[in-house]
Formats: C-alpha cells, sequence, structure tokens
C-alpha cells in the first residue's frame, strides 16, 4: 500500500472496471493503516460506462471477449495464497496477469467503449486550442462537407469525424447559432 499512494497521490485520473469497490477498497486500506489519504483523483468506470447499454455481460472478461477480441488471463485464489506465501513465480505469474489485465484488457476496452458514453469520459480536449477535438482521445476532428439535418425540424447542424474511432460527431448547435462550429459536438 505504501508503494501505491504516491501513485495515487500524483493522479489525475484512474480507470477501474468497477470503480467504485477498487477506489473504496483502496481508501479503506488507507484508513485502516491509519496513512494519509492520496489527493484527490478521477475515477473513470468502464463498467458504469456501460450502464446505459444492456451488454449480455459486464463482467470485465465477457466484455474483452466481445468487444476487443482478448480474455483476461485465468486466475484463482490460489494465485493469491501463493503469492501471500512468497513464492516468487506466483508473484511473476501475478504480474503477467496485472499488465495484461490493465493494457491488454482494460485500456483497450476504455478506448473502444468510451466514444459511446462520451459524457462520462475524461475529457482529453486541449481547451486552449480553436480546433474541435474529440473529448475521449483528443484528436482533432475533422468537418464533413455534408450537414447532419434534423428530420422533424429541417434544422442542419455541422457533422465531425474522429479520424481515430470513426464515430461521426453532430454540433450541438444548428449552423445559423452563433455557438455554431466552436467545439460543443455530440456523437450522432
Amino acid at each position: 500500500m505504501e508503494k501505491l499512494w504516491p501513485i495515487l497521490d500524483e493522479a489525475d485520473i484512474i480507470v477501474a472496471h468497477n470503480s467504485r469497490f477498487d477506489r473504496g477498497w483502496l481508501l479503506g486500506r488507507y484508513v485502516e493503516l491509519g496513512m494519509k489519504l492520496p489527493s484527490h483523483f478521477f475515477d473513470f468506470c468502464t463498467y458504469q460506462n456501460l450502464r446505459p447499454f444492456n451488454m449480455t455481460s459486464k463482467k470485465l472478461d465477457e466484455l474483452s471477449k466481445n468487444l476487443i477480441g482478448t480474455s483476461k488471463l485465468p486466475t484463482d485464489f490460489s494465485l493469491w495464497e501463493r503469492c501471500s506465501r512468497g513464492e516468487v513465480a506466483a508473484f511473476k505469474e501475478m504480474e503477467a496477469y496485472n499488465i495484461g489485465d490493465v493494457y491488454d484488457t482494460l485500456y483497450k476496452l476504455w478506448l473502444r467503449t468510451a466514444y459511446y458514453n462520451p459524457w462520462k469520459a475524461i475529457d482529453f480536449s486541449n481547451p486552449d486550442s480553436r480546433d474541435i477535438q474529440c473529448k475521449v482521445d483528443g484528436k482533432y476532428l475533422i468537418e464533413l462537407s455534408d450537414f447532419y439535418t434534423n428530420r422533424m425540424t429541417g434544422l442542419k447542424y455541422y457533422q465531425y469525424l474522429n479520424p481515430r474511432s470513426g464515430q461521426i460527431y453532430r454540433d450541438r448547435y444548428n449552423i445559423r447559432s452563433k455557438k455554431a462550429g466552436q467545439g460543443f459536438v455530440r456523437p450522432r
């Protein structure tokens, strides 16, 4: 816990699956140990981000299989027991599991799903830039030549493409508004 504290203290954002549990568990251990709590950090929860969608399963392993084509490395309680006994081989297995769980699974799952619910995403756009950027990955959006037309009102909106994800966004304000083209975009 002592080694993790400076990482959490310096972190602005922590990405986790079911982060409410992870955050509470970590902070609870610091309280039990009588340690100072780390500085406030924002947590992005891949589980909560998918809440509006009726997925077959929201378990991390199932999501990674279905959405990014990878699986978590299998582990069970015996690995934890072996680690607690100090087995070096078990620690190496645990390290491989954690690296795979974090990058190969969690990070890729976050990239794959954050575009579908950008209101809950971390804002990676540059507030000093006049160019319109994707909130999820900070990529500059490309303005498309055709407009989005609202079928009910007939109002037209600028459209933008994220070249990385292929996600198309439309301006929040119609083309006649003074606020149009100023970066207020939402997925189409």
